[in-house]
């Protein structure tokens, strides 16, 4: 998703090259015609490059960035996806085809907002969080840091989803 992402990004004239990725699945050996640079503990060697931490696991996306600094990091916006100019991104999000982000949100760093999702106005993403495919958030909702909704669920007005 995130690679079909990204070209449609470069589609829309973003100028962004993929290099390739890395993933500690030794036979995942190509995406899409990209190819495995190496496994994640090899990050290291790829400071100074724009990368896109395309993990679903939150807490390994907390734990990567606390341990591995200096690293930029690209947020991903599918070009059908709507995000209000009122809205704020931190480093590193995913906002998935179909997805609305509406005014006075806030998406924290590394977080996903996947698939159809509808984050409405004045809410609060916690960073390093999941908003799974279809998931409605009422105005002025939220989560804390590293919560997953799953797909489909909604989420009423004011409502603050805290991780357990």
């Amino acid at each position: 998703m995130v690679i079909d992402a990204i070209e449609e990004m470069i589609s829309a004239g973003e100028e962004i090259e993929i290099s390739g990725f890395l993933d500690d699945n030794e036979e995942n050996t190509e995406i899409y015609g990209y190819k495995r640079l190496g496994s994640i503990e090899e990050a290291e060697s790829y400071k100074g490059n724009l990368i896109h931490l395309a993990v679903g696991n939150n807490g390994f996306r907390k734990k990567f960035y606390e341990e591995n600094k200096g690293f930029e990091y690209l947020t991903v916006i599918h070009p059908k996806s709507i995000v209000s100019r009122r809205a704020e991104l931190e480093e590193g999000c995913f906002i998935g085809a179909g997805a609305a982000v509406n005014a006075d949100t806030v998406i924290g760093r590394l977080s996903i907002v996947n698939t159809k999702a509808v984050i409405e106005h004045d809410c609060e993403i916690g960073r390093y969080s999941h908003i799974s495919y279809g998931v409605i958030l009422g105005g002025g909702s939220g989560t804390d840091e590293r919560v997953f909704i799953d797909m489909g669920i909604t989420v009423e007005r004011n409502k603050k989803i805290k991780l357990i």
